[in-house]
């Protein structure tokens, strides 16, 4: 089975990828891969400087999501008075890290994981290039074959209703990113998104408000970078 390409295929992998390769480039102690393999200063540091980028990124992406959550629920509450009753604290509004800076501002660049790619096949086709270096950077792609996208789709049978009267969303995570979610809490707005769930297992915080009951209903399909992948379940 041939390998795939050495740059990962999911977001949640490409990160800790990228690091490590920074990282590798930037390690001036033996063994100096950056040395070894010719890899200018320039791109080291074209390297260094885009995943800084990247983290800061991922970093934001983590509390918008998080603040989108806190957003939907506050939403519930007010409108249909979802799983609370009386006085609302307002959701707290996210708010963005600092820029990377190191210690002036690192102005972003397009392509980062291209740049990643062109310093990685530098070093494969380099007539010193041994396979353990590039185990060491990642570069030795794993084999790994995506199961069939017509018919994937996740399996929520084993969801159930957790401590406190909500509705746990058990799910496995397999080769991808995470899991996009929608419900129906059967009023008039229908279906609607309710979160991005990157680690199993996703707790709705929405119950229905004491003494009383309600049927919702779920559905979900997979997240492979930030493309949905596979069949609504």
């Amino acid at each position: 089975m041939a390998k795939n390409s050495f740059v990962p295929r999911t977001d949640a992998l490409r990160r800790p990828w990228l690091n490590n390769l920074a990282d590798r480039m930037l390690q001036t102690t033996t063994p100096n891969l950056a040395l070894k393999y010719g890899i200018a200063t320039l791109l080291v540091t074209q390297l260094d400087n885009g995943r800084r980028w990247v983290n800061w990124v991922f970093d934001n992406i983590t509390g918008l999501r998080n603040g989108s959550k806190g957003l939907t629920e506050f939403k519930d509450n007010l409108f249909f008075g979802k799983g609370a009753t009386g006085n609302l604290t307002a959701p707290v509004a996210p708010t963005f890290a600092s820029a990377p800076s190191n210690p002036a501002p690192i102005v972003p660049v397009a392509d980062v994981f291209g740049l990643a790619a062109d310093i990685g096949n530098m070093i494969k086709d380099h007539p010193l290039y041994d396979p353990a270096d590039g185990e060491l950077c990642g570069l030795e792609g794993a084999e790994q074959t995506l199961p069939d996208p017509a018919t994937t789709k996740p399996d929520l049978s084993k969801s159930h209703i957790a401590s406190g009267g909500r509705a746990e969303i058990v799910w496995a995570k397999g080769p991808f990113s995470a899991l996009k979610i929608e419900v129906d809490r059967n009023d008039t707005q229908g279906i609607r998104f309710l979160a991005v769930d990157t680690e199993p297992d996703y707790i709705d915080t929405v119950r229905p408000a004491p003494g009383q009951t309600a049927i919702y209903k779920y559905r979900a399909i997979y997240l492979l970078g930030d493309e949905e992948y596979g069949q609504w379940s």
